[in-house]
């Protein structure tokens, strides 16, 4: 009888370990984007169903800032949300934790605002001097979305109460976003689309962007 109500003890202690709800925050970013004029908060939950399996979701709001995106392009601004879900195999390093290599994919959407100051000078026989101090500038606003298959990669660390993820991503788009003005640059959660020229010739030449790559680091605690 002592020997089945012990491994009885057993199984619902592995169950218990199996099923960890944790809740998380991605940590540079929340500190970085402040920094530079913006902001970011980006929560992620992660339900470990069992020993091989969990699932994932999370969102955000973010903003982007820089001084100078492209070489005309001043004040830039990307601000918008995302969510995103999915599920990743586990290849866990012991059976009685939930530390190891995590692989899988979901799905993402993100919608943002762009905003920028366009401003170039020229030579003052080019338009005699019409323009004060020989310079145009325009106020370009733009408001768009993308949505993503996330091929995901990553190493969970298990550290009893709290936990730390690590983990690579690639954004493969599935909805370009659109920019009719300039490409598009800061996609929320999938991050930077690439600066492209601004003149449309030379745009217009090179091929966008499909995958976007991406690094993150999240800490979790564990609610269940």
């Amino acid at each position: 009888m002592g020997l089945v109500s012990l491994k009885a003890s057993g199984q619902d202690t592995t169950s218990v370990n199996r099923k960890r709800l944790w809740i998380g925050l991605e940590i540079p970013s929340t500190f970085a984007h402040p920094a530079r004029g913006g902001y970011s908060l980006q929560p992620m939950v992660v339900l470990n169903l069992s020993r091989y399996a969990t699932v994932w979701g999370a969102g955000g709001l973010m903003k982007i800032t820089r001084d100078t995106l492209f070489k005309n392009l001043y004040d830039y601004s990307s601000q918008g949300w995302y969510v995103k879900g999915g599920a990743e195999l586990n290849l866990n390093f012991k059976k009685e934790a939930n530390s190891g290599f995590r692989l899988g994919g979901g799905l993402s959407l993100a919608n943002f605002t762009e905003k920028g100051m366009l401003q170039y000078s020229y030579t003052s026989e080019l338009f005699e001097g019409q323009r004060p101090g020989n310079r145009y500038t325009e106020e370009l606003e733009n408001q768009t979305w993308a949505a993503a298959f996330e091929f995901r990669q990553g190493l969970f660390a298990d550290l009893g109460k709290v936990a730390f993820q690590l983990h690579l991503q690639q954004s493969i788009l599935l909805h370009e976003p659109a920019n009719p003005r300039h490409p598009a640059h800061a996609v929320p959660g999938m991050g930077g689309y690439m600066p492209r020229p601004f003149f449309s010739g030379i745009r217009n030449s090179i091929k966008a962007r499909k995958i976007i790559p991406g690094a993150y680091f999240y800490l979790f605690y564990r609610l269940l």
